[in-house]
């Protein structure tokens, strides 16, 4: 009788035993794991790794409970724990990636204004120093100019005047050209040689040379001839080093006379070639 009562109860604990064995977790534990694979699969892990250790205490605990417990309401209750545990972390490695990606952006965004500003304030300095170094260049050769028309001022002051236009210089016709002619004579050389040497040092400034006759003749044979005389001038100073491109010719014939053509003073005054060096300001318009 002893034999079968305790034969009955170690049945009865093996059923027990197995029973409990074969418990199903409960759908919050199911719930809490899945949950807790998703946070560690996500930002958590990296950006907070303290918030993933303690979903992962709450799990293991519900588990543990689970182990001893069987499906009770405080495994249910600890897996909810645990599972909630999860999902925190999930957002809050989530969060912190994304505060420090927008502290990223706003860094590189700093660092970009600062560059930006550095490199226009280079851009500036640049600029200024170039217009710097420019306007320096330019008073050096307008000094420069003026000193070479003030030294030809000095050799030819009868013949030199300054106008609005600019500084005129007359040069008598009859000094270069023989009656009715627009060759050059050989002793019209060495003035134009000195002229020359004044207007090369002139730079940008543009020059104009007018042909004038008297009022003998026709007045087309006049505009044609003051026209030829004005550009044998040209050629001759561009021949010299001046710039050609520089200059301009214009025949006047007899027009714009200086003295009366009814004496042979005054109509030797009129037959004239005036070179006119325009102001700075003029010659860039």
């Amino acid at each position: 009788m002893r034999t079968t009562t305790r034969s009955l109860v170690l049945v009865c604990a093996a059923l027990s035993a197995s029973a409990c064995a074969t418990t199903q977790p409960p759908k919050e534990l199911i719930e809490a794991r899945e949950a807790y694979s998703q946070a560690e699969r996500s930002d958590a892990a990296k950006y907070d790794p303290a918030a993933l250790h303690q979903a992962k205490q709450a799990l293991n605990q519900a588990e543990s409970l689970f182990k001893d417990e069987g499906d009770e309401p405080q495994v249910v209750d600890a897996a909810y724990v645990a599972a909630r545990r999860a999902e925190r972390a999930k957002v809050e490695g989530e969060t912190v990636r994304l505060r420090q990606h927008k502290q990223q952006l706003e860094r590189n965004a700093e660092q970009s204004r600062a560059k930006a500003a550095e490199d226009a304030q280079k851009q500036l300095s640049s600029a200024r120093s170039q217009l710097d170094a420019e306007r320096a260049a330019r008073q050096a050769a307008e000094a420069h100019a003026e000193e070479a028309m003030a030294k030809l001022r000095q050799s030819e002051a009868n013949s030199m005047k300054e106008e609005q236009r600019g500084t005129v210089i007359t040069v008598a016709g009859g000094f270069l050209f023989g009656t009715g002619k627009a060759q050059l004579q050989p002793g019209a050389y060495a003035k134009l040689n000195k002229i020359a040497d004044a207007l090369k040092q002139q730079g940008e400034r543009k020059i104009l040379i007018e042909g004038y006759t008297d009022s003998t003749g026709s007045n087309e044979t006049n505009m044609a001839l003051s026209k030829q005389r004005a550009d044998a001038v040209a050629e001759y100073l561009a021949s010299r080093g001046v710039p050609r491109d520089k200059i301009t010719t214009e025949g006047l014939g007899p027009s714009n006379p200086v003295a009366p053509n009814n004496t042979a003073e005054g109509r030797a005054q009129n037959r004239r070639v005036e070179i006119t060096v325009q102001h700075p300001q003029q010659s860039q318009q």
